[in-house]
């Protein structure tokens, strides 16, 4: 019976110590590896992309090694899953860690499929691509989308490689508005909220110094909705006709989020009251 339970225990041990596994830098592949010590815990935490896939669809992920002295390292243990209910929920390049007030962000950069905007000749198509930040308690995760789970560069733009700077005491993101977009791409900043959340308004457009007339925009708007009105499209062989509604927001009290979201709201009233309409909302400052 004791040599019974003592096979048993030396079994249980071989397989504990099996799970443990240590490798060293020559059994890692990673590109774009971002490194994050924790000096309380003596440890360095080394970061990669780990991307899944369900039912055909491909899905962003991350995750972590960690190591004590950079040569040899256990894990990798998974510590990020894009919400299958985020903006977009494509690859994730370029995967950083921050502390940052007792708590942990991570900076990704998430891609899509989903082409928009003309594609310049020369270039690869214009996708959604943009930097986005979700949070921790602990560098192992898991990492958690702020509640919009919207990216924390600007929307309209094609953006990449986020990182967090901070300078008198004020966090902001320094990253990479794309080539694909620009021709010759640039290094930008946001300012960020002191709780990372969201960006500040006035960094997140380049309208406060130049605002855009409503006028101007219900203007061109309408331009378009009369060259959709009056062309007919070819769908499965029947030709039909297609009207377009709009929801617009001029208000610079709001947080982006916060005006993406007046804007749908406009825009399902437009739809439920009439359609082919613009439904906008003024706030003078």
């Amino acid at each position: 019976m004791r040599r019974t339970i003592l096979t048993l225990l030396l079994a249980v041990v071989a397989t504990v110590g099996a799970s443990a596994q240590t490798l060293t830098l020559d059994d890692i592949y990673i590109r774009d590896p971002y490194i994050m010590p924790v000096e309380k815990e003596g440890v360095y935490y080394m970061y990669a992309s780990s991307p899944t896939t369900e039912n055909g669809q491909t899905y962003g992920g991350m995750m972590a090694y960690k190591s004590r002295d950079l040569k040899t390292w256990e894990g990798p243990v998974r510590v990020f899953d894009v919400p299958r209910d985020n903006w977009i929920t494509g690859t994730v390049w370029a995967p950083e860690v921050h502390k940052y007030k007792g708590k942990y962000y991570l900076f990704g950069t998430l891609n899509s499929d989903i082409k928009w905007k003309a594609t310049q000749e020369g270039h690869p198509a214009f996708q959604h691509r943009a930097t986005q930040i979700f949070w921790s308690k602990s560098p192992e995760g898991p990492f958690l989308p702020f509640e919009n789970k919207h990216p924390h560069t600007p929307l309209g733009d094609m953006c990449l490689d986020g990182t967090l700077w901070v300078e008198d005491g004020v966090p902001y993101m320094i990253y990479c508005h794309e080539w694909v977009e620009m021709g010759d791409g640039t290094m930008e900043l946001v300012e960020l909220k002191k709780d990372l959340f969201f960006l500040r308004m006035q960094h997140a457009t380049n309208q406060l110094d130049n605002p855009v007339k409503i006028s101007l925009v219900k203007k061109d708007i309408a331009r378009v909705q009369t060259i959709i009105r009056e062309s007919t499209h070819a769908v499965e062989g029947a030709e039909i006709k297609i009207t377009l509604t709009f929801g617009v927001v001029c208000d610079s009290s709001l947080e982006p989020h916060e005006l993406i979201k007046k804007a749908d709201d406009n825009l399902y009233y437009g739809k439920t009251h009439g359609k082919n309409v613009v439904i906008s909302s003024i706030k003078k400052s």
